[in-house]
């Protein structure tokens, strides 16, 4: 299977064609299709709002809900997941070790139930504020940066546990190959929309970006798989919040 096949397939509930034999390598350098994923998502979200409109009108509740419902759909809910396990893990233990092991159990808790619910809320919030080219944008901008701050996190990010799981080869296992190319093709995707790109997009996601390393750094000594995920779901959340900035469009 080539990479970019087992990306879409690992990140997103998308069928893909063919035998879905996926291994460890193909995953670990699929990692550089992150962000192309992302933005195939955001064409098929937007293509959807499109048709929307025509049934809801623009900036309307039923127009929102859906699209949200068909954006946790398409991936499977498997970043919030990790939303909730991290914030289970980082609200609920007094140490490394109680927060790595409380973010390892499969049942969600309530700081994690909370913290879903308010990420889907202010990304339903938000969705029904941006209409037109605005929402045009932050469909595109919103999945793709939130899954390249996810290889660069990976790349620059030691991994927190010791034993096997599900997060580990990809953390270990990446490359300077991978980021290169999922950088490369994020930067090639910005001049698209250049001054939103690069003058209201770029450093705050770098930013943020690097306040959770240093966060996660300092809760459990790295990064897990959850700890992807929650990032993916904040970054998201993010993009989406500056673009509804007046100036920022």
């Amino acid at each position: 299977m080539h990479p970019f096949l087992a990306a879409l397939t690992f990140l997103t509930k998308i069928p893909v064609p063919g035998p879905n034999k996926i291994t460890t390598d193909n995953l670990v350098r699929g990692s550089a299709y992150y962000p192309l994923v992302g933005a195939l998502l955001g064409g098929i979200l937007w293509v959807f709002s499109y048709l929307l409109s025509f049934l809801f009108g623009h900036a309307s509740l039923p127009a929102a809900a859906l699209l949200l419902t068909l954006w946790v759909f398409l991936t499977g809910a498997l970043h919030l997941d990790g939303l909730a396990d991290t914030f289970d893990g980082l609200a609920g233990g007094a140490t490394k070790e109680d927060r790595l092991r409380i973010m390892q159990d499969s049942s969600a808790g309530s700081f994690g139930v909370v913290a879903v619910a308010l990420m889907l809320l202010l990304k339903f919030s938000i969705l029904q504020q941006l209409q037109g080219e605005r929402l045009l944008v932050a469909l595109l901008y919103s999945p793709l940066l939130s899954r390249w701050s996810m290889v660069v996190l990976m790349y620059f990010t030691p991994y927190a546990r010791k034993t096997a799981s599900l997060g580990k080869p990809f953390v270990e296992l990446i490359g300077k190959n991978q980021l290169a190319l999922a950088s490369a093709l994020t930067l090639a995707a910005g001049f698209l929309y250049p001054l939103t790109f690069f003058l209201t997009l770029l450093l705050p996601v770098l930013l943020l970006t690097a306040l959770l390393r240093w966060f996660f750094l300092q809760k459990i000594g790295g990064i897990t798989g959850d700890c992807l995920g929650a990032t993916n779901e904040l970054l998201e959340i993010a993009v989406l919040f500056l673009l509804l900035l007046p100036r920022a469009y």
